[in-house]
């Protein structure tokens, strides 16, 4: 087994372990594994599987990250290709002092912002990921969403031999374009949704469809060229928005899990004077307040449900 090892200095304020809860949403996640103090990854370079262990040295306000990086065969400039995913993971390129200069003048935001300092927005690591996560996930539970992402994963991603036992990156595209449908039904996917997944694998790996070309739209125009893909509507194409292009001005609005979130922070979690009951017109009106940040107040009650739920400090 072949190493690298090298650092990361993210700008401050950062928390690994809040920023990688954001990425592992449960527990059961078996891509993004945490063990309390070591982040760990299987990721591709090159077609190469590829295993990145990162752990944060020092403070949140003064923050280094050691990345050691193992593979059987360590593929050529593996150290700038995973610096560039790593980026993208964990949002290290992502600067979010105006967020924070926001929820300082917001009486509701600001003890949410100031339970959270640290975190930073991940970004899914590839497009293909992002929309696969969206799918999987539309109308079950976070749990049973899990669930069958680890179970895709086993089925269609290259094993990576690991003394914990074999570890897999997230499935390729050109991996799950010959991925047998059965074999991902298996999986615990519906049919639709499997043919959906698979559809979308052959479109990305062919090239007809890029993040860099989505880059260049705006929301509108890159929702809708999302929602002309099998398998995606609205809340879908705001989460590919959100995860995948990292467009933080969006709350994706259909997500129930995420309103239910923001409703009962607003009613019991929120500081005084926040409404009994919030309606829709209120919940409305506080997203299109935050607009240049929804998203990241998205990920904020992402963090506050695991809060409440035990998981993080």
């Amino acid at each position: 087994m072949h190493t690298l090892t090298y650092t990361l200095n993210p700008v401050p304020p950062f928390r690994l372990d809040l920023t990688v809860w954001v990425l592992r949403r449960r527990p059961s996640n078996m891509i993004d594994l945490w063990d309390g103090r070591i982040y760990r990854r299987v990721i591709t370079i090159k077609g190469q599987p590829v295993l990145a262990e990162v752990e944060q040295r020092g403070s949140f306000a003064a923050p280094e990250l050691k990345v050691i990086l193992s593979s059987e065969r360590m593929p050529d400039n593996a150290g700038g290709s995973s610096k560039y995913i790593l980026n993208r993971l964990l949002g290290l390129d992502v600067t979010i002092a105006g967020f924070y200069d926001m929820a300082a003048e917001d009486s509701h935001l600001g003890p949410l912002a100031g339970k959270f300092v640290g975190v930073r927005p991940p970004k899914y690591s590839t497009l293909f990921e992002a929309a696969a996560n969206g799918i999987i996930g539309q109308q079950i539970s976070l749990f049973a969403a899990m669930a069958v992402l680890n179970r895709f994963t086993e089925a269609c991603g290259k094993p990576f031999p690991h003394p914990e036992g074999l570890l897999r990156p997230f499935p390729e595209p050109s991996d799950v374009a010959l991925c047998d449908l059965e074999i991902m039904r298996r999986s615990g996917l519906s049919t639709n949704k499997a043919k959906a997944i698979s559809q979308i694998a052959r479109i990305i790996a062919s090239g007809d469809l890029n993040r860099g070309e989505l880059e260049l739209m705006d929301n509108e125009s890159a929702s809708e060229r999302l929602r002309k893909l099998p398998g995606i509507g609205p809340w879908t194409a705001d989460y590919i928005l959100l995860r995948g292009l990292g467009r933080l001005d969006i709350f994706p609005r259909k997500d129930s899990g995420a309103l239910k979130g923001l409703t009962r922070w607003l009613k019991g979690d929120g500081p005084p004077g926040a409404p009994v009951d919030p309606g829709p017109d209120f919940i409305n009106q506080a997203i299109s307040r935050w607009r240049p940040y929804a998203g990241l107040v998205y990920f904020h009650l992402l963090l506050n449900g695991l809060y409440r739920e035990g998981y993080i400090q």
